[in-house]
């Protein structure tokens, strides 16, 4: 029902390094992963090892042990490993996997240094209005009471519905989080169809969706491109590839592309659909299968996407920084205004009388 806590990241680029090393010492497999769980004894690893070690002893494949792991070694990785086993070359293929999980590591620290003066702007601004609704608000809606004000200022009269307001939309949100939480952390069918809507609509999002989008095409044909260059089957290569997207919505359009290229259609037009917002990567797909290298041009490809993708990023978080300082801004004069007026208003009153 939960899905399992996993190592992180890191922990499991250790883990590759550490194995290709025993290996390349020359440990057989199973000695190899008995070494290894003397060295990662953090939680679950020791479990984690033990288990694959047991399986490796009563005569499974490394692949099918890694299968069986599926919350930690994701389905790329145990089909290069798959491929190692037909060719013996474990180190090689190893040191593939780290440099792979390595390029992953490093997406994700970009993407969130990008964020995070973003995020810490936003989260100021609702410690400001949250301290504006439950500090300032009351003290002046006191005030008003006092002073007897029939009529009050429009920006006041927002202020105080937005007061009344709060704890509804505070509540509404939370549960709305809530249920995005349940969707992506609970494996069932009701969770499953909410998510599915969901990944969905992130997609067709204006600005997000499509470098969401960018990002996981990027991932999927870096997969396809390590697994093709491993020497591995077309389509089973795009069979293992569709299996690291994310996205279910996403990830079910690339499922029609591969029963289509089944069917005997080229690789560029059975996906033809999925390609709709990356025009140039239909062309490469169609010259990688006119001359043969296939594999070479999708890295290429990736490196260059992956640099374009980084600089939309950095120049979309660069828009939106001013744009975060200016809400923030307006938002005080507009707080300022809403308790100066009233009381501006009252000493036009006593100098009247």
């Amino acid at each position: 029902m939960w899905q399992r806590s996993k190592p992180k990241l890191p922990e499991i680029i250790l883990f590759w390094n550490y194995l290709k090393h025993f290996l390349e010492a020359g440990l057989p497999m199973v000695l190899a992963f008995h070494q290894l769980a003397k060295v990662l004894v953090k939680k679950p690893w020791p479990q984690i090892l033990k288990r694959i070690e047991i399986g490796l002893l009563s005569g499974k494949k490394l692949s099918q042990s890694l299968a069986e792991e599926k919350y930690v070694f994701k389905t790329d990785v145990g089909e290069m490993i798959a491929i190692a086993e037909k060719k013996g070359n474990y180190p090689d293929v190893i040191a593939v996997i780290v440099a792979h999980l390595k390029w992953q590591l490093q997406t994700r620290q970009s993407i969130h240094n990008a964020l995070r003066y973003p995020i810490v702007l936003m989260f100021i601004m609702c410690v400001i209005f949250y301290l504006i609704l439950h500090h300032i608000v009351p003290q002046l809606q006191e005030y008003l009471a006092a002073m007897g004000h029939q009529s009050l200022p429009l920006a006041t009269q927002i202020l105080l519905m937005v007061s009344s307001a709060a704890p509804f939309g505070f509540i509404t949100m939370s549960l709305f989080g809530l249920f995005v939480f349940l969707s992506f952390k609970i494996n069932l069918s009701v969770f499953k169809k909410s998510r599915w809507f969901l990944e969905k609509q992130v997609l067709r999002m204006p600005v997000v969706g499509r470098l969401v989008d960018k990002l996981m095409i990027i991932n999927f044909i870096r997969v396809l491109s390590i697994l093709l260059d491993s020497g591995g089957d077309l389509l089973v290569s795009l069979h293992q590839s569709i299996k690291v997207v994310p996205n279910a919505w996403r990830a079910a359009q690339l499922e029609k592309g591969k029963n289509r290229l089944i069917q005997g259609e080229k690789l560029s037009t059975a996906l033809s659909d999925v390609l709709k917002r990356h025009p140039a990567l239909s062309l490469l797909l169609d010259l990688g299968e006119q001359t043969g290298k296939l594999p070479v041009i999708l890295n290429e490809y990736v490196v260059f996407e992956m640099a374009q993708f980084k600089n939309e990023v950095d120049q979309r978080i660069q828009s939106i920084q001013p744009l975060l300082i200016l809400v923030m801004g307006g938002m005080l004069i507009w707080v300022v205004i809403s308790i100066l007026l009233p009381m501006y208003d009252q000493r036009g009153t006593w100098g009247l009388t």
